[in-house]
């Protein structure tokens, strides 16, 4: 499976983690950003046992034990640099490669995959291999960008198709989604989708140079109009799903 790395003299409780020197990914403050409301659905389900694949630097996970009275935290990352920084927040870390995993730890009654399918070459592999790791009744929570956001939209219109350092057109995805593909991608791997959720863009990332007096009131507006219009404003969407009982 890869290299497991069990922390000594973990200490649970409550923490926090600055996000790593990589500004690519980082935890996203915004109320309706896809990282609060992945907080928010593990704080309804109460899991006991949760494993993140692609934990980068522990910082959505960091915040999970705040939100849920989890048992067990585990981490799967491929990038052996962050062990430092995931080993102060999970129980368990295992370092290794997505798309080569040929099982996953358990016990896990939720496992959470966010910002993480588009960047793999099988992800439906991922996918399968999740479902026979969970628990009866457990839950996957998935977080995929949407490429038919309105920036995207525009981009096209005028000729554009620039990969970026983040984003929805990370230079790092190799796997693309609208609303419609997403739900097929987790659909045909034999999950039941329960809940759905559209994340707004973080114009504070989108938008560092816009004055904050103009970017609070534009906040208020697309987090507004975002759940009205989510294939066109979406920036990412958040899926709840079970194994499909056959």
């Amino acid at each position: 499976m890869g290299l497991s790395l069990r922390p000594r003299g973990q200490q649970r409780g409550r923490y926090s983690l600055s996000s790593s020197d990589d500004t690519r990914y980082v935890f996203k403050q915004s109320s309706r950003s896809s990282h609060q409301i992945i907080l928010r659905i593990l704080g309804k389900l109460h899991p006991n046992h949760v494993l993140d694949l692609g934990a980068w630097d522990g910082a959505l996970a960091s915040q999970i034990r705040n939100f849920a009275d989890v048992e067990t935290l585990t981490a799967v990352e491929a990038n052996v640099d962050q062990i430092g920084r995931i080993a102060k927040v999970f129980d368990r870390a295992i370092i290794a490669d997505l798309d080569r995993l040929t099982r996953l730890p358990r016990p896990v009654d939720m496992i959470v995959m966010a910002d993480v399918l588009e960047h793999l070459a099988r992800p439906e592999a991922l996918l399968a291999l999740a479902i026979e790791a969970l628990d009866h009744g457990g839950a996957i929570v998935v977080s995929i960008p949407n490429i038919a956001n309105l920036t995207s939209r525009l981009g096209l219109l005028f000729g554009r198709f620039e990969y970026q350092d983040r984003g929805i057109l990370d230079r790092t995805h190799l796997r693309f989604y609208t609303l419609s593909s997403a739900r097929r991608l987790l659909r045909e791997a034999g999950l039941r989708i329960e809940a759905e959720e559209t994340s707004s863009v973080p114009l504070d990332l989108a938008l560092p140079w816009m004055p904050s007096i103009l970017l609070r009131p534009l906040g208020w507006i697309t987090d507004a109009l975002t759940p009205l219009l989510p294939r066109l404003l979406g920036y990412q969407f958040i899926f709840v799903a079970r194994k499909l009982e056959r």
